[in-house]
């Protein structure tokens, strides 16, 4: 009886962190989609012309969202624009996306905001920036904070970073904190992890639970 109940707690324990938790970050992209479960989409910003950005249906904004994504502008209306390099700047072709609104790499420190069309709890990128250290927020649909995480690139190659939340995510933020105010980001992923170790867990505390009910009737 008493192992039963220290089961019971250790288990909503668990179930406890796991609600209160933090966003988690990953280094390593293997890593990041074995604990998602799950196929993520990914943006190659190599779709559409450099440069331009359109609300209309031609344009990337339309694009992205028939991908599941909306990509929300700066506080001056401008979205954040394609740029286009190679090896250190790129992940995959030559195309990546800059917090700057035009290719002068003016109005930098601007945020990338962008929101999903539907819920989910993973996302990752790839920083192609140049010794810049950004601040990654998530907020859900009632614009609650969930957790954060911190990028701090490694100068000279891309480098990957996930994250996967306990709740449904609605919108990123992404702030430049160190370094001279630009984001370069290229390959931005995202998925719906499969919830299976939380069933799991779920599913044992009511083995359990149903265990210690027995032996109360029988005692």
């Amino acid at each position: 009886m008493q192992a039963s109940r220290l089961v019971v707690a250790i288990l909503l324990a668990g179930i406890s962190a796991i609600s209160q938790a933090a966003i988690t970050t990953y280094t390593d992209r293997p890593t990041w989609l074995a604990a998602t479960g799950g196929v993520p989409t990914v943006l190659t910003f190599e779709d559409y012309a450099l440069s331009s950005w359109s609300t209309g249906s031609a344009g990337p904004k339309a694009l992205y969202n028939s991908q599941g994504i909306d990509f929300l502008p700066f506080p001056s209306g401008a979205y954040p624009l394609v740029q286009e390099g190679s090896g250190a700047n790129t992940t995959s072709g030559t195309h990546w996306l800059g917090n700057f609104p035009s290719t002068g790499f003016n109005e930098t420190n601007n945020a990338i905001q962008f929101s999903f069309l539907g819920p989910i709890r993973s996302f990752g990128l790839y920083d192609v920036g140049s010794d810049d250290g950004y601040k990654v927020r998530a907020y859900d649909a009632s614009n609650n904070l969930i957790g954060t995480g911190d990028v701090q690139e490694i100068s000279g190659q891309p480098r990957f970073w996930g994250f996967i939340a306990s709740g449904n995510i609605a919108r990123v933020s992404i702030t430049p904190v160190t370094g001279n105010g630009h984001i370069g980001l290229d390959n931005l992923q995202y998925a719906v992890p499969e919830p299976s170790t939380w069933a799991v867990m779920v599913a044992g505390l009511g083995l359990i639970a149903g265990g210690a009910a027995r032996a109360r009737k029988r005692g």
